[in-house]
């Protein structure tokens, strides 16, 4: 295509990288269908079916905000709720509803770590309490950068359970359990380019090259490109090129 682009990436949460975009500051950027519809359209409806979910969206963001979305990958990274294996199993926990009984009859075991923006955000603590009829007190939360809590999980210390995402690779190399959202409270977060509509009516092409990138974005292939990062401490940037080359959408 022979396009001349300038990377910004290093912008911190997703309010502020939507700011970046809906004020021309930046052109397009990875988004999840689930953000974009709860945070940035404040959305209240529940759409279980990611392909409705990312038509409604792809619509509405476009007619009010000229935002335009781009194929969406098949994985979901959504939101979850995880302990270790052998405390969640010690605490008879293996869903959210039996979390949020043990929040209210035991909180000094429910202790609960998360990132500043997942309680701050309405499909974050805040509605996972309100859709589980639970309130955890506030001394028994704690507020950590995203990476430390994998390892506050790992540890039970200060944490027993925390916010993950389904897709990180330290979910399955720590032996993390999962719990399940019995009550479908998490939005679906299939991620897909969002990307200001006049770029794109402009450039087209940008859709027909993107889309096969985010068709072979599903589930493993997340958690082992995020498994090199977060597990073997590899380069982002170079995890994310040599997988592009690997599958041939850029040159060697």
């Amino acid at each position: 295509m022979g396009a001349e682009t300038t990377d910004r990436c290093g912008l911190s949460g997703s309010n502020t990288v939507r700011q970046a975009l809906t004020s021309g500051q930046v052109d397009l950027y990875w988004e999840y269908t689930g953000t974009g519809w709860v945070s940035h359209l404040k959305k209240t409806e529940t759409i279980k079916d990611p392909a409705a979910l990312f038509d409604k969206l792809a619509a509405e963001d476009k007619d009010a905000h000229q935002v335009s979305w781009i194929d969406r990958a098949p994985a979901n990274n959504t939101y979850a709720i995880a302990a270790k294996a052998a405390k969640a199993s010690e605490l008879k926990v293996s869903t959210i509803s039996d979390y949020a009984a043990l929040a209210t009859s035991n909180p000094n075991q429910a202790t609960f770590c998360g990132a500043a923006e997942f309680f701050g955000r309405d499909d974050g603590w805040a509605g996972l309490q309100k859709a589980y009829g639970f309130t955890l007190p506030a001394d028994k939360r704690s507020e950590l950068a995203l990476g430390a809590i994998y390892a506050s999980i790992d540890r039970s210390n200060p944490c027993n359970f925390g916010e993950v995402f389904a897709t990180d690779g330290r979910v399955k190399s720590m032996g993390l359990t999962v719990l399940d959202d019995d009550k479908a409270f998490f939005p679906i977060y299939n991620p897909a380019i969002s990307i200001r509509t006049p770029v794109l009516d402009q450039h087209p092409d940008i859709e027909k090259i993107l889309a096969p990138v985010a068709a072979a974005l599903d589930d493993e292939t997340l958690q082992t490109l995020n498994a090199s990062v977060d597990v073997d401490g590899k380069d982002p940037a170079a995890v994310a090129h040599d997988w592009l080359q690997q599958k041939g959408f850029i040159g060697r």
